[in-house]
């Protein structure tokens, strides 16, 4: 329910609050007065564009605020609470939407910044207008169907087909991703076969490639290496005439330790010269091993050359480096087991998609017989209704017809379905878009709103000049509806029919107003004299006869 709208800057409106009530709100005004401004604002607030027409000349932004209450069973107010808009046992929100001409419009919930398109999410639940182009949704047969169910109380059958259906297309699709790789499956495997064989044959290892470069090295410079060790191993142990570090250090030894028997700290400068004698010698037979070990082997060079090169070859092949090129030998046969696996899965998929299908049949059936049920009542219930809109000789009929897919199944069900109606007698009943003019298309959405207010309480119903084409006799009838309409939740209606204003719980007039040399709007509550007078401006333009007074305050007696 709308409690409460303030609206600054938008279109002519310069700063308006209103505070609405249950049950039927009628604004009334002269053509072009701003009413159905009011309403735009309303649509804007809830998520509609936002554009920047819509901001009054001279001003920098529109705001426009409301204050909701939701009625217990919301469909989103757990997603609001859980989302932190509302604390548990909370129903009201304040919704505020900012239309600057600096930037993109912003919007926020309960003072806390809300996306744009949560807050249209959230207003298909909230609030729906119905004006003289909107009517023309019902021209959709998805917005019929969408009717139907509803009538039906068919939305847990249709949330399990939905999931259904949506199962079968996953494994469709991933069956149609499988039977693909299929067709590359014998050239993939012959080469992976192919790739097994030559790493398998050339056996590489993870660190082959450094161990031979280390080796290379060592084997191409034999006759330096052997130089080098020699000389070494000469400065340490003098070579065969004697002399070098390891005799100078024997030398000092001996000189020392004679030393030490005069001064005894010199003692461990002895045991230094000694450990240093036997490191000195142990470097020394590292070399000369070192030395004896060292032949050239151009065999071996060339063996390990040619690995190297080897290695090269297939790096570059497959371009990644030799570690990789291992582990991808190892990967292999994984792959080839998964592409021998897929004929498995293939079966597996297709036995996956059958029960789809029969799951499909079954709900779908189920659902079917659930509209059509449904639909033999809602024909009577708003052929009923139609005859008390005045349209006597109105038949409306729902037409169900299989769907046709080249898949086999669509997400909707197993048949699709039109309203049909006709207003005349003799006609057989048609499609809307062929049978109905403005008038009665007004009427059969208000009796469908009719038929359909148990199921969609808690919802703001806005009606714009919903009696365009209508007379006065038939202005009465659609009063009474929209009045039997609100009992169940709030309606707002603009009308120009007195006939339809004078059900009003709540009557509001809109005027247009200029001050300071520039045009505004104002729209405030009327008491029961201003009623009368409004109802009996409607009734006799601009001359206020007592009779036009009289007749006003009989038609608000008969319909209060």
């Amino acid at each position: 329910m709308l409690h409460e709208i303030q609206i600054k800057n938008f279109a002519v409106i310069s700063n308006i609050r209103v505070s609405f009530g249950k049950g039927l709100n009628i604004l009334t005004g002269e053509t072009g007065a701003g009413k159905s401004i009011v309403i735009d604002a309303l649509q804007v607030l809830l998520g509609g564009k936002g554009f920047l027409e819509y901001i009054r000349e001279g001003e920098d932004e529109a705001v426009i605020e409301g204050l909701f209450s939701l009625s217990p069973g919301f469909s989103s107010l757990k997603k609001l609470e859980e989302l932190e808009y509302l604390r548990a046992g909370e129903d009201q929100i304040i919704i505020r939407r900012v239309l600057s001409s600096h930037g993109k419009s912003k919007a926020y919930l309960n003072d806390r910044m809300i996306p744009i398109s949560f807050l249209a999410e959230l207003s298909e639940n909230l609030l729906e207008v119905h004006g003289q182009n909107d009517q023309l949704y019902l021209f959709k047969n998805s917005i019929q169907l969408s009717l139907l169910d509803e009538f039906a109380g068919a939305g847990s059958l249709k949330k399990s087909y939905h999931n259904a259906f949506d199962s079968w297309i996953e494994a469709q699709k991933t069956l149609q991703r499988l039977q693909t790789d299929k067709k590359n499956f014998n050239e993939k495997k012959a080469l992976l076969e192919f790739q097994r064989e030559e790493l398998s044959d050339a056996g590489f290892f993870p660190d082959e490639e450094e161990k031979l470069a280390r080796e290379k090295s060592i084997l191409s410079q034999t006759g330096l290496l052997k130089r080098h060790s020699t000389d070494a191993f000469d400065v340490l142990s003098g070579g065969d005439g004697g002399g070098g570090v390891l005799s100078g250090l024997l030398g000092a030894e001996k000189l020392v330790r004679e030393l030490s028997q005069l001064d005894s700290s010199l003692e461990p400068a002895v045991e230094l010269i000694k450990s240093a004698e036997i490191q000195v010698k142990e470097a020394a037979t590292i070399l000369r091993d070192f030395r004896e070990n060292i032949e050239a082997d151009p065999e071996r060079l060339d063996k390990i050359e040619s690995r190297l090169f080897l290695i090269s070859r297939f790096k570059k092949k497959y371009g990644i480096p030799l570690s990789e090129i291992v582990e991808y030998r190892q990967r292999i046969n994984d792959e080839l087991a998964h592409l021998d696996g897929l004929g498995f899965e293939e079966e597996k998929l297709q036995e996956a998609i059958a029960e789809n299908e029969k799951d499909l049949i079954s709900i779908g059936g189920e659902l079917s017989l659930a509209r059509k049920v449904a639909s033999l009542d809602l024909e009577k219930r708003v052929t009923r209704e139609l005859k008390g809109l005045k349209l006597e000789n109105a038949r409306f009929r729902i037409a169900f017809e299989p769907f046709s897919s080249e898949k086999g199944f669509v997400r909707d069900g197993l048949e699709a379905i039109s309203f049909l109606v006709s207003t005349n007698p003799g006609f057989e009943p048609v499609e809307l878009c062929r049978a109905a003019s403005g008038g009665e298309l007004s009427r059969i959405m208000l009796a469908l709103k009719t038929v359909l207010s148990g199921e969609e309480k808690g919802r703001v119903l806005v009606f714009d000049e919903i009696d365009a084409g209508v007379g006065g006799a038939v202005g009465e009838y659609i009063g009474k509806r929209l009045s039997l309409l609100s009992r169940d939740q709030q309606v707002f209606c603009i009308t120009h029919l007195p006939q339809i204003a004078s059900f009003a719980g709540h009557h509001f007039h809109v005027e247009k107003k200029v001050k300071n040399g520039k045009t505004g709007v104002l729209v405030r509550l009327l008491d029961l004299p201003e009623r009368i007078q409004e109802i009996g401006r409607m009734l006799g333009g601009m001359t206020f006869t007592d009779t036009v007074i009289r007749h006003a305050e009989e038609l608000l007696e008969k319909n209060k």
